[in-house]
């Protein structure tokens, strides 16, 4: 019985209109998104990547380093912070500042609008495709009295809700494939990606979570079309929930997050640092005692009493900063990080907001990637300051400071969670999805049995 409902809910879905628009919107906008997406990759690969290799860099003669680390492969599928996502920190020694590289835009009318991307298309376009292969589903045959005439046999209703919702869920994807083998094979032949073993894993997660995603989004429009009478009254009730899950609630949490658990500004604690950096005096007075020492004129020093003049205040500042400032800023991006935690618990009840987080995770362009680079380059600094002062205690050499040297600089490491790891990590993400599709398919079962035919 269930099969042959199954089976006649395919076939009503195949030959609607909606099945073809689905179609026809998956191969026109999700296939030549990927492909522009991965265009762009790949120059950015060819101009940016040759000028940022991965890891500790530093300028020829440069007194200051970099630290780099490669765009994400993943975010030709989910964008994530995009413009926001930092691949660089730079002036470590002093400033210690965190920028990304406008990287993945080139023409600025795209800072106007959204990234078509994997992430967009399944949060916006299959959200509403899928209340509107569902919102005619009980309410439709309600009104037309075909629903009648079907309860006339022996058809259990928790059976003919299971049905509706595998037809019609079936259906969609079924319009999709397509779309979806032609981003499969942007992804597997297109020369500039190059995706490794761990990506297509990831993208297999992502996959996953995108289905589970829009199954969320079907039950919640058969759920809906079992508490109305009319499928107009249907569709308005379900455009409203779309608005909410879809907009408003990712929107607002990061606000009520932030009047929860309040923060400082980011130049708050710049002029926080500043203030402590400028009232250092030992720099200062070590300076003056090498001017003493060394004639009583700095304008008459050779160019090596000028080099080791200089790297006194370099020394101290750096040393003091590393120690000290650090302290500053981690214990600031500690609280960006509970806050950024608290918005995401918030937001749990979207179903959208909760696959965005999950899949931009999964792609290293999200929060957690950006919070990992920043505490990395923040390690970082301290031991390299560590090592350099145990080179300086050893040969006396200060002179280190302006012309840096990569033989007494630590190795980089930027972590990099395997996917199995970001799963566990983001596990109440994953469980939201299934409480969301098992609330929706018991509160459809129950109102659809107390209910009237």
């Amino acid at each position: 019985m269930l099969l042959t409902l199954i089976q006649k809910e395919v076939l009503g879905q195949i030959l609607s209109v909606r099945f073809y628009i689905s179609f026809a919107l998956g191969c026109i906008l999700l296939v030549p998104a990927t492909y522009i997406l991965v265009e762009d990759y790949g120059l950015l690969q060819r101009e940016f990547g040759p000028l940022v290799k991965e890891g500790f860099s530093v300028p020829t003669g440069g007194s200051t380093f970099y630290l780099n680390r490669k765009i994400p492969r993943l975010h030709i599928l989910a964008s994530g912070l995009d413009q926001n996502l930092s691949l660089r920190s730079h002036n470590l020694m002093h400033e210690g500042t965190y920028f990304g590289e406008s990287q993945f835009v080139h023409n600025l009318l795209g800072d106007i609008f959204s990234h078509l991307d994997f992430v967009f298309f399944i949060n916006i376009v299959g959200s509403l495709l899928a209340f509107t292969f569902t919102f005619d589903g009980i309410s439709g045959e309600r009104q037309q009295g075909t629903l009648r005439l079907v309860m006339a046999h022996p058809v259990q209703r928790t059976l003919l809700i299971l049905a509706k919702f595998l037809g019609s869920y079936l259906s969609f994807i079924i319009s999709l494939l397509p779309a979806l083998m032609g981003v499969v094979l942007v992804l597997y032949l297109h020369p500039d990606v190059g995706l490794k073993n761990s990506d297509w894993v990831a993208f297999l997660w992502l996959l996953l979570f995108a289905l589970l995603n829009i199954g969320v989004f079907f039950m919640l429009g058969l759920f809906v079309s079992c508490l109305t009478r009319e499928p107009k009254t249907t569709l308005i009730a379900l455009m409203i929930l779309w608005v909410l899950l879809v907009l408003a609630v990712p929107n607002y949490s990061p606000f009520v997050a932030a009047k929860l658990h309040p923060i400082p500004a980011f130049h708050q604690v710049q002029e926080q640092v500043d203030s402590l950096t400028e009232g250092q005096r030992p720099p200062v007075l070590e300076q003056w005692a090498y001017i003493r020492s060394h004639g009583g004129d700095p304008r008459a020093f050779s160019p090596e009493e000028q080099r080791e003049f200089h790297a006194i205040w370099r020394y101290h500042r750096s040393k003091f900063y590393a120690k000290e400032c650090t302290k500053i800023w981690e214990n600031f991006f500690n609280q960006m990080d509970i806050q950024a935690k608290m918005a995401q618990y918030l937001s749990l009840i979207s179903p959208s907001a909760t696959f965005t987080y999950l899949a931009t995770d999964l792609s290293h362009t999200g929060i957690e990637s950006e919070h990992a680079f920043r505490f990395a380059t923040i390690r970082f600094r301290r031991r390299f300051m560590v090592k350099l002062d145990e080179y300086i205690q050893k040969t006396g050499d200060r002179t280190k400071l302006l012309h840096l040297d990569k033989e007494v600089a630590p190795d980089f490491v930027l972590p990099q969670p395997m996917v199995s790891e970001v799963i566990s990590t983001h596990l109440p993400q994953s469980l939201a999805l299934v409480v969301h599709f098992f609330l929706c398919f018991c509160g459809a079962q129950v109102v659809f049995i107390r209910s009237s035919i």
